[in-house]
C-alpha cells in the first residue's frame, strides 16, 4: 500500500499493522520502530478507529461503554447497520477479541505518535459527532496526550487535507470554527463534552441554540 501511494491507513489494517513486524500477534514495540519510522517518513497517516474497535459488537446493547444518551441520536439505518453485524458476529469471544486488539491498537497508535506519524480521529460505524469524543478518550487511555489527541481532530486533518493554513488552528485570517468549552481538555480529556458554544464559520451558537439542533436531531433519528 505505501508503495502504491496510499497515504492513510485505516482501522490499523484491520488490527494487524503491528502484527509482521511483532513476529505474530504480540505488540513489540522494539521491533515495529523501524515500520513506524518508514511510514512517517513517507508521510502514511493513521486513522486507527479505536473507539469502533472496541464497540461495534456491543454498540447500542447495555454491554457498551457508549454513553446511552448518545443512542438517541442514531438513526434507522445505523441501528440497523449495528443489529445486521451483531446478529451474523457477535459472540462473546469476538467481543473479548475485538476490546482487547483496541486495547493493543491504542498503544500502538501512541507509539506511531511518538515516531512522528500522523493521526486522525475516525468513527465508522459509531455516532456520529458523539464518536469525536469516545475516539479521542480511546487515545488517551492509550497512552498519547490530550494535546496530542486534540490535534488528531484539528490540526492534522487540516494537514492531511493540505488546509492548515486556513482552519485546524486558531490564529488571524483561519476560518473561525471553535468550540468553546467550559473545562480545560487538556486537564482531562472528557471535558471536550463540556460544549458551552461552538462558532461556525464566525457564527456563534451558544448552549440553548445547540440544545435546539441536538433536538431536532434526536427527532429526525426518530427519537422525540
Amino acid at each position: 500500500m505505501v508503495e502504491a501511494g496510499q497515504r492513510d491507513i485505516e482501522h490499523l489494517a484491520n488490527l494487524s499493522l503491528w502484527r509482521p513486524c511483532s513476529g505474530g500477534g504480540t505488540y513489540r514495540p522494539d521491533s515495529c520502530r523501524a515500520l513506524f519510522a518508514m511510514l512517517a517518513a513517507r508521510g502514511v497517516w493513521q486513522t486507527p478507529t479505536l473507539a469502533a474497535t472496541a464497540e461495534m459488537m456491543t454498540i447500542g446493547t447495555p454491554a457498551s461503554a457508549v454513553h446511552a444518551d448518545d443512542m438517541a441520536y442514531a438513526g434507522p439505518s445505523v441501528r440497523a447497520m449495528w443489529a445486521a453485524n451483531q446478529g451474523t458476529f457477535a459472540t462473546a469471544e469476538v467481543v473479548r477479541t475485538l476490546r482487547a486488539a483496541a486495547e493493543v491498537g491504542a498503544t500502538v497508535t501512541r507509539d506511531m505518535d511518538l515516531a512522528g506519524v500522523g493521526i486522525l480521529t475516525g468513527c465508522d460505524t459509531m455516532v456520529a459527532g458523539f464518536c469525536v469524543h469516545d475516539e479521542l478518550d480511546a487515545l488517551v487511555r492509550g497512552g498519547m496526550t490530550p494535546l496530542a489527541a486534540l490535534r488528531a481532530s484539528t490540526l492534522n486533518p487540516a494537514r492531511y487535507f493540505g488546509r492548515e493554513q486556513t482552519t485546524g488552528s486558531i490564529a488571524p485570517g483561519k476560518t473561525a470554527n471553535l468550540v468553546l468549552l467550559d473545562a480545560n481538555p487538556l486537564t482531562a480529556i472528557e471535558n471536550t463534552r463540556r460544549i458551552r458554544a461552538v462558532v461556525v464559520a464566525g457564527r456563534l451558537l451558544e448552549r440553548a441554540e445547540l440544545d435546539r439542533i441536538l433536538a431536532r436531531a434526536k427527532a429526525a433519528a426518530g427519537r422525540p
